[in-house]
Parts: C-alpha cells; structure tokens; sequence
C-alpha cells in the first residue's frame, strides 16, 4: 500500500522547474518561442476593478459592476546585455532593425517655406527622441509562456502551462547590490490583457 499524501506532496514545483518563453499568437507563420534563460523571477497578479453599487438608501450593495480586468506584473533578468529583452521579444516576433528614414537633399530642397522646414526638423527630432528610447523601443502585445515542470524518472506528467497574453513593459530598473557579489539584474514592470 502506497501513501498517496506523499507521492502529491513531493509534485510541487520549486523555481528550477520555472521556464519562460516570449511568443507570439502567430505560431502557424512560422514563429518559434525565444527561451530566456536569465529568468531570475517573475510574479504576476490579476485584478477586477468590479466595484459595488448600492440602491437609494440601501445600506448594503445590491449588485457588483462587471468591472474591467487587468494583468499587472515584474519580471527580472540577469543582465547580460542592455538590449537581451529587445532582442529576444524581437526575435520571437520576428521583427528586422528598423532603419531610420532621413530625407534626402533634394526633399530638403524642394521644401519652400522656412516653416516647412522648421516642421521637418521638429518631426525628425521627435522621431529620433522616441527611438532614442528603450521602454519605447519594446514591441509589445506579445505573450510570455510560463512553464513549470517537474517531470522526473517517477511521474512524467507533471507540468503546467500559463500564457499571460498582449504584454506590454511599462518600465524597467536596473537593480545591483553592491554590498554582494551576487549578479546586476534588470527589472521590468509589465501589463497584460488576460492570463490563460
């Protein structure tokens, strides 16, 4: 006889069966998933801003609004390389370097007025302000697949799969104890739609 409590206790997962990828809904393009192997945490949360509604003179609510949903979320990389989340998100979305369109002497010419002029530069100069950007330059509505997995030599069968779906980074820090050797990691706060 076998003690079933035992065998259920020892399938829980630990931070070494964790794995992220960065993926897109575009699997049938041919898109393949990017590993990112300097995962050192990642957290999540899910909330409804549903809210309660109360009729006149009623002390308590009658109903709750349906409220709007949101994923809000860190994620933290060891840094290897200022651009390894760009590179990676790119990748997986199967996105080339833009290359940044200049105009050409002539367009510059062929342009009459001072203020034509004074508008291509202010347009160049905030176009070269946004690429300039690293939170900017994130593409974003991709998805992260999060897997754990703590298949072994007695149970093959245990693994469990999260999509947190159309994320979008909305900042980044770059964290470094300097009383430690411990590594620099760098650290992004995400949103998203929906977790499935």
């Amino acid at each position: 006889m076998t003690d079933t409590s035992l065998t259920n206790y020892t399938n829980y997962y630990t931070s070494a069966d964790t794995f992220l990828y960065v993926e897109t809904d575009s699997a049938n393009q041919g898109n393949e998933p990017v590993f990112l192997d300097r995962l050192e945490t990642i957290a999540f949360n899910e909330s409804v801003s549903a809210r309660p509604v109360y009729g006149i003179g009623q002390p308590v609510f009658g109903f709750t609004n349906l409220g709007n949903l949101v994923v809000s979320g860190q994620l933290s990389l060891r840094f290897v390389h200022e651009d390894y989340l760009v590179t990676a998100i790119k990748s997986a979305l199967q996105i080339e370097a833009p290359t940044r369109a200049s105009i050409s002497r002539s367009q510059f010419l062929s342009q009459t007025t001072t203020q034509d002029v004074r508008d291509s530069t202010e347009a160049e100069r905030y176009a070269a302000s946004i690429s300039n950007s690293r939170l900017l330059d994130l593409p974003y509505y991709f998805n992260f697949r999060l897997v754990f997995n703590n298949e072994n030599q007695y149970h093959k069968d245990s693994f469990k799969t999260l999509v947190i779906k159309d994320v979008r980074i909305i900042s980044s820090q770059q964290v470094s104890s300097v009383s430690t050797t411990g590594p620099m990691n760098v650290n992004y706060n995400f949103i998203a739609r929906l977790v499935k």
